[in-house]
């Protein structure tokens, strides 16, 4: 997919390597990147699928709020 690839792209080059990153910045860049590139964005969830394939992905609770995160340096 297209889409996550240059997502993965746009995090390694502006994210800090081997952090996680919140899903909801990752929602935001995707936002940024389709904007740029003049496409129309995708589902989220296709995106988020992907990512979790390609990259080490993490979920947690953080004050009783289910948190998703993707590490940003890591291809699998």
């Amino acid at each position: 997919m297209v889409h996550a690839r240059a997502l993965l792209a746009l995090m390694r080059e502006h994210c800090t390597a081997g952090r996680y990153i919140p899903k909801a910045q990752l929602e935001r860049m995707y936002g940024e990147l389709c904007e740029t590139e003049g496409w129309s964005p995708l589902n989220w969830v296709a995106i988020a699928r992907r990512l979790g394939k390609m990259t080490g992905k993490r979920t947690g609770k953080r004050n009783g709020q289910k948190r998703v995160g993707y590490r940003g340096a890591e291809v699998r």
